[in-house]
């Protein structure tokens, strides 16, 4: 009678044994699965970064229709939330762009073939229009004659992009404005 009853204990904690093994396992399973879902989305998110990185190379800086003045990259933003900028399509990708002259800067100077030049620059601001909507800002510095510099300082700088930043954020399309850091 005591063997049977022992038996019985022996076969109640095995089978606990086994349920906790099986609910760890599965768990671990979620887990890897999470991982790998997520390594996905960097990946394709970083693919994303690299196309809108190749689009800004091919812009044309003097597209009048997509150039604004005088306005903060927050305000950028918020005018392509609400479809105010110029649009790209490229494959089945949308993008939309601005561009805002920053200027010339005389005293900026950026030397080509040995002669120092005058700066106009820019702040190209280009989204994605699909999820994810990855954004990204460059302050972009092009050689143009401008009049002498009347400061005593001069400094020179490199032509091409001076500064970027990259933003996430999902576009609120319903109400007409972007959530820019939700």
């Amino acid at each position: 009678m005591v063997n049977r009853q022992q038996g019985g204990i022996v076969l109640l904690t095995t089978m606990m044994m086994l349920m906790l093994l099986t609910v760890l396992v599965l768990s671990l399973m979620k887990s890897v699965f999470l991982y790998i879902k997520s390594s996905h989305q960097v990946i394709d998110n970083h693919q994303l970064f690299r196309q809108i990185e190749q689009i800004s190379k091919t812009l044309d800086m003097r597209s009048a229709a997509c150039v604004v003045q005088d306005k903060n990259p927050n305000q950028l933003i918020e005018m392509m939330s609400m479809n105010q900028g110029c649009l790209i399509v490229e494959g089945n990708h949308q993008y939309s762009y601005l561009l805002d002259d920053q200027g010339r800067y005389p005293c900026l100077q950026i030397e080509v073939d040995g002669i120092l030049y005058g700066s106009q620059h820019w702040l190209l601001t280009i989204a994605s229009m699909q999820p994810p909507n990855i954004i990204l800002q460059l302050r972009v510095a092009k050689a143009i004659d401008t009049a002498q510099c009347e400061l005593p300082m001069v400094h020179q700088i490199h032509a091409g992009v001076l500064s970027w930043r990259k933003l996430q954020f999902p576009l609120d399309r319903n109400k007409g404005r972007g959530k820019i850091f939700a």
